[in-house]
């Protein structure tokens, strides 16, 4: 095709074209289908120099499973086509540079989608050029290149446009050899849209008609005929058809069925129907075809429907008979449900037992999205599979497969299952408030067929995450007595498998309930889930499927609660095993706790493995509150690039969900560690306390913050109001003792009390310590740095034992955790006579760690343990080369010759980075 106007294009990547060292880079081309991306990238691809890799896709790839990276993975040259992350990554490693062009990724399969994001966030440092193709539907992985490009070092997005009208001209002067002008040029634009496939399309239509009257004249005839733009290829169309021998227009309609074929499977298609063989030359004479490495396909998408229009419905039918014989497996059966579909009762009965069996084989492998393909087409020939589609994509966590149907969905017939699946399709959408509205529409107790009860349940279950996750309140008195209704339906079940399921879902919905009490203190609801232990304990069902959740959903009540100490050690153990909702606020929690505490290495793994986790799934909705929270330790080391990038993916609106909530507390402390300013920090605070977010989110205690901010600005009222709803909190008894009495202080000491002022320093100190003394490795440290900060500012602090002391363990603590700003600013404090002690509490380690940033103190404490740069990048899921880049970086930055003199210096006490072993399959996150 030619690339007459796409100059400017080629000009926008002149710059970008890739060196040996240059790593990785994207070219995203994106524009309406039939626009011209494909000439554009293979044009592209050609001016880059490298070996290409070209992966063309069309729709029928969106229903097969992972067939993209698995035909991506075989023209790499992986002999085993894997089709893992990992495998394709080292792949990749090992091609060395390449370009490798993904046409029509709009057309890529979920699992495909998922994995090549995967890749395409670590191959940073990997001489790759990725040119990707699209139109401008939204899907995960076009999600992900978004973001991914917001970072201009990562590439490019290209929107190419349809052709101008003098650029129509030039196209056609440059296909025609003769110039097109007035009148005949005006039609050629009009009906083609300047679109360069439908121009393609009219330009082989007046080849194919002989110019007999002569180009010019053909090429006025024929933009007369075709009216609008939709005309031109059924124009060409027609004239194919109306003049193809029967084994060309059979070839035809079954490539307009079947996406693409092999050339033997045309063969077996022609052989089914009694047929000669088509040759590939006079296939390829219609114009209508391409070749392609993996096959042959119909060249516009458009072009499909258009031959099966042209054919009627006894030409299509027996086509798709023959393609049910022709092909194997889910192709096959695809074939033969479209066949059945238009048959006689018996064969839609017999194709439909089909379906049922090989859907009871996928459950029984535990195969839920298989089952749910299975179902979608099942459909065709019984409407009363709905249930089993809509069930299944529950079943497999997966929601959003029904977002993508949500078409057809409505047109089924009004149902219980039509109503379910409408609710889950606005909850995937964004429209909390209409999913939930049909949910509340529905009652338990009427539902007659056990799976649709279920499809409830799983509903409702979506509806109480977002509630979380979106701090939106839903009232748990409708939903009251579902956990009843389920338990009655278990125990009148005929279905053992069903029986099972109904009580597993009951007792899932009475842990659920009390995240959707938010009026209820913690205390509450941590009694009510304490109380479902023994009946979990007793059935090893429940026990496999949902302990981990009980235990994860107990830790984040217990972590509201300031019961930080159990909170942390029961999401511990519980975070990998639970659904990918409740890990990503338990793994971000954890991370809080671990950051309040002091271990900031810990907090930093922990938040940059979830923000990781969560990029790698796509989670659109879990990203702004994954990058809030991972920014927390680089804000507060003053690493403004990382901290700025991440906290930048958030618009500051208002507070509306807990992303904002998160934002606003970072921005909080990093106020407090970089600037020392009180004030700033409490006017973020405040937005997040008027919401009420301060429990879910781990920040009760900022409440103290609040109020040493607001006497800080001058407004004692506002702290002493801060103060109020701090007292009123359902908190850990010492913890709220400290806050409490650290407030207290602040206030005596606006007041010019200071006599009260030093008492309620020291009873504070003291309480932080009772706190800290149940379980030292979750300590408030951070607090206490606070409390040191403040209580040696005022002025009875000179000279008092207990301040001093605590003022020496914060400045090592902060040296410890690598807040330069903040330990400097706290050793200022400390008199000249006890200085030279306080630098002797200096670790080595935090010394030497100290001028490294947080992603190069991960990589240095990792070479500490013995890693080689393989078992590092095995272990957090990079490239080797982005490993070795962070061990020279580190090794640089510190002066150090060699990995082992890096060893030798850390072995004086170097901290853990809990999770990231070699054994942990995470990654780094977008940086």
């Amino acid at each position: 095709m030619s690339l007459v106007g796409r100059q400017v294009h080629l000009e926008a990547l002149a710059g970008d074209w890739p060196t040996p060292d240059g790593g990785s880079f994207v070219a995203w081309l994106r524009g309406a289908e039939g626009v011209g991306k494909s000439a554009l990238a293979a044009e592209v691809a050609r001016r880059s120099g490298l070996r290409q890799v070209v992966v063309d896709l069309f729709p029928d790839h969106a229903e097969t499973p992972l067939s993209g990276v698995e035909d991506l993975a075989a023209l790499l040259g992986d002999e085993n086509e894997s089709a893992t992350a990992h495998d394709l990554l080292r792949t990749l490693e090992k091609a060395g540079e390449v370009c490798v062009v993904i046409e029509d990724a709009q057309w890529l399969d979920e699992e495909s989608q998922r994995i090549l994001w995967r890749v395409l966030r670590r191959s940073f440092r990997l001489p790759v050029w990725w040119i990707i193709t699209s139109t401008d539907t939204e899907t995960f992985l076009l999600d992900g290149l978004g973001l991914l490009l917001r970072q201009p070092s990562r590439g490019r997005l290209i929107q190419v446009e349809p052709l101008s009208l003098p650029q129509v001209s030039e196209f056609l002067r440059s296909e025609l050899r003769l110039p097109v002008e007035g009148a005949a040029l005006e039609r050629a634009h009009a009906v083609t849209g300047g679109y360069p496939s439908l121009l393609v399309s009219l330009v082989d239509q007046v080849r194919l008609s002989g110019h007999s009257a002569g180009p010019l004249d053909a090429l006025s005839a024929l933009s007369v005929r075709a009216h609008a733009r939709d005309g031109v290829l059924r124009v060409h169309t027609d004239g194919v058809l109306a003049n193809a021998t029967p084994p060309v227009r059979a070839a035809l309609v079954a490539l307009a069925l079947a996406g693409e074929l092999t050339a033997r499977e045309l063969t077996r298609v022609a052989h089914h129907q009694g047929l000669d063989e088509a040759g590939l030359g006079e296939l390829s004479a219609t114009r209508l075809v391409d070749r392609t490495p993996t096959g042959i396909r119909i060249r516009h998408q458009p072009s499909r429907q258009a031959i099966l229009d042209r054919a009627g419905g006894a030409e299509v039918a027996a086509a798709q008979v023959a393609l049910a014989e022709a092909l194997d497996g889910l192709p096959a059966l695809t074939h033969r449900v479209a066949a059945a579909a238009t048959a006689d009762p018996q064969q839609r009965a017999e194709v439909a037992w089909e379906v049922i069996t090989q859907l009871a084989a996928a459950y029984a492998n535990r195969d839920f999205p298989l089952g749910f393909r299975l179902a979608r087409l099942g459909v065709r020939l019984d409407p009363s599979l709905a249930v089993e589609m809509v069930l299944a994509a529950l079943r497999a966590g997966a929601p959003g497969l029904l977002e993508k149907i949500g078409a057809e969905i409505e047109d089924l017939e009004p149902s219980m299952t039509r109503s379910v699946g409408l609710a889950v399709v606005d909850l995937e959408r964004g429209d909390y408030t209409e999913g939930v509205a049909r949910l509340l529409r529905l009652r338990p107790e009427p539902i007659a067929d056990s799976r649709e009860l279920m499809s409830y349940t799983h509903g409702i279950a979506l509806a109480a995450i977002q509630s979380l996750i979106h701090a939106i309140p839903l009232d748990p008195r409708p939903f009251a007595n579902l956990t009843a209704v389920l338990r009655k339906r278990a125990s009148v079940e005929p279905e053992a498998a069903y029986v099972a399921e109904l009580e597993v879902m009951a007792c899932g919905h009475e842990i659920m309930m009390p995240t959707l009490d938010a009026g209820a203190p913690p205390s509450s609801g941590i009694a009510k889930l304490e109380a479902l232990v023994p009946q979990i304990d007793a059935d090893p069902l429940k026990q496999l499927v949902l302990g981990p959740h009980l235990l994860g959903t107990l830790g984040l009540f217990q972590s509201w609660r300031g019961e930080v100490g159990a909170a942390r050690r029961g999401m511990t153990e519980a975070a990998q095993r639970v659904m990918p909702m409740l890990r990503v606020q338990l793994e971000l929690t954890r991370a809080v706790i671990a950051f309040v505490a002091g271990d900031w290495d810990t907090a930093h793994a922990l938040a940059d493995r979830q923000l990781s986790y969560s990029l790698d799934g796509l989670q659109r909705s879990y990203w702004q509150q994954s990058f809030a929270v991972a920014a927390l330790v680089p804000a507060c080391r003053g690493e403004t690039a990382v901290a700025d990038q991440y906290l930048g993916w958030l618009d500051e609106g208002r507070v509306e969900i807990l992303a904002d909530a998160y934002h606003r507390i970072t921005s909080a402390w990093r106020l407090i560690a970089i600037e020392g300013d009180g004030a700033g920090a409490a006017a973020l605070l405040d937005e997040v306390w008027e919401v009420g977010m301060a429990v879910t989110t781990n920040a009760v205690l900022t409440g103290v913050l609040r109020v040493r901010g607001h006497v800080a600005a001058g407004n004692v009222a506002a702290a002493r109001a801060a103060r109020a709803q701090l007292a009123a909190q359902d908190y850990e008894q010492h913890a709220l003792a400290y806050a409490l009495a650290h407030a207290d202080a602040v206030l005596a000491g606006a007041a010019g009390d200071h006599g009260t002022e030093a008492i309620r320093f020291a009873e504070a100190a003291q309480h932080l310590a009772a706190q800290g003394a149940a379980d030292p490795a979750s300590a408030f440290r951070l607090y206490a740095a606070v409390l040191a900060e403040d209580w040696a500012r005022s002025p009875g602090a000179g000279g008092t034992p207990a301040c001093g002391e605590l003022l020496a363990e914060a400045v090592a603590v902060l040296d410890a955790c690598g807040a330069a700003a903040w330990r400097d600013r706290l050793a200022a404090l400390v008199p000249q006579e006890e200085r030279s002690a306080e630098a002797e509490q200096t670790t080595p380690t935090a010394t030497l760690l100290g001028a490294l940033t947080s992603r190069e103190r991960e990589i240095a404490l990792l070479v500490g343990q013995g890693m080689t740069n393989r078992q590092i990048a095995e272990g957090l899921f990079v490239t080797v080369r982005t490993a070795e880049y962070h061990v020279h970086n580190v090794l640089t930055k510190l002066g150090l010759g060699s990995r082992v003199e890096l060893r030798r210096r850390l072995e004086q006490g170097a901290p853990q980075v809990p999770g990231t072993s070699v054994t942990t399959n995470e990654s780094v996150p977008l940086v």
